[in-house]
């Protein structure tokens, strides 16, 4: 097809050349500027980025499920924590020991004694509690990663990683045909193919480092939870520590919630189905469903490129969303 336009555009180019009497440097200005600039800007701009895709640049696609249900190793924290919790254990010991001596010595309001059973009481129980903490952290993991597994058993994993595929080689497609006229009209499009290929894997990495820091943290905000002066202090790090454990789970949420949408499109943009026609009026199904499905950039449909686009974008922002939304949940 792309031979039969060249060889149509010369012939065409030629007549008129020929009826005008322009000069052939005219012609070649015209076949530089509409022809082999454009080759050599998808030769030397779009390939080397699709050939990257076929490789190394579509690993997320690829292995999307095992990297959002991945977690850092519990055993991997064990050695700092267990130095944070040498350094706690003496400090829990005298907090205990300075209100015991308060209740015996120092008090002789009956509010303050009861104040200080109180904070006794709880610093006993956030002793055991930190006391298992090693346990309580891989409990919470586990919710976390078997709920995500849950989510993503509602739906296709293939019908998912082709969501994806489509929103990154579709993106690369509208750059390249963006790109023939103008490279400036190409360079978000070509930008968002790289954007959609690594930063889901550094939001995904930069995760695990955080979770990391919170999962060494979570005895230390435990106790501080449990100081009123400090509780505010304790409060943010098990918020976070809670936040930064289900974005994973948030993820695969809003993976399965575009895939069951792009499901529900593509059966109601389907003209064969009449059951399902959205507006009464002759021929606008019609006319919705070529919209969706027949519009492509090439191998990609505008829906798969829509959809895809989507799905990626979600990755990207349910971290930016669940630390907006998710603040000062804890009493």
């Amino acid at each position: 097809m792309v031979l039969a336009l060249v060889i149509t555009l010369l012939m065409t180019t030629t007549v008129t050349v020929q009826a005008k009497h322009i000069h052939l440097e005219s012609l070649e200005v015209l076949l530089e500027s509409l022809i082999i600039k454009p080759i050599i800007r998808g030769l030397a701009i779009a390939a080397p980025t699709g050939v990257w895709l076929r490789g190394d640049g579509t690993s997320f696609v690829r292995n999307f499920d095992r990297v959002i249900l991945y977690n850092p190793p519990v055993e991997g924290i064990l050695p700092s924590l267990n130095i944070l919790l040498k350094i706690l254990f003496p400090v829990y010991s005298l907090l205990i020991v300075s209100i015991g001596f308060y209740l015996l010595l120092c008090s002789s309001s009956p509010e303050g004694r009861v104040r200080a059973k109180s904070l006794l009481g709880k610093l006993i129980i956030t002793l055991v509690v930190i006391s298992l903490s090693p346990k309580l952290i891989w409990l919470i993991l586990s919710i976390s990663r078997d709920l995500t597994d849950s989510i993503f058993t509602l739906t296709s994993l293939e019908l998912i990683g082709n969501i994806l595929d489509g929103g990154i080689w579709g993106m690369l497609i509208l750059a390249t045909w963006s790109m023939i006229p103008d490279v400036e009209l190409g360079i978000i499009p070509y930008i968002l193919v790289y954007v959609f290929a690594w930063l889901p894997y550094m939001i995904i990495s930069l995760r695990s480092i955080i979770l990391t820091a919170l999962m060494i943290l979570f005895p230390l905000g435990i106790l501080l939870y449990s100081i009123p002066g400090l509780k505010s202090i304790g409060k943010t790090i098990l918020e976070q520590f809670l936040v930064w454990t289900f974005i994973q789970a948030f993820m695969a949420l809003a993976l399965v919630s575009v895939a069951k949408a792009f499901s529900v499109t593509t059966l109601v943009s389907n003209p064969e189905i009449t059951c399902l026609n959205v507006f009464p009026i002759p021929g606008v199904n019609n006319l919705l469903a070529w919209f969706f499905t027949s519009i492509d950039l090439g191998s990609v449909s505008l829906m798969e490129l829509g959809f895809g686009s989507v799905a990626h974008f979600a990755i990207i922002l349910v971290p930016i969303v669940m630390i907006t939304l998710f603040k000062k949940f804890l009493p």
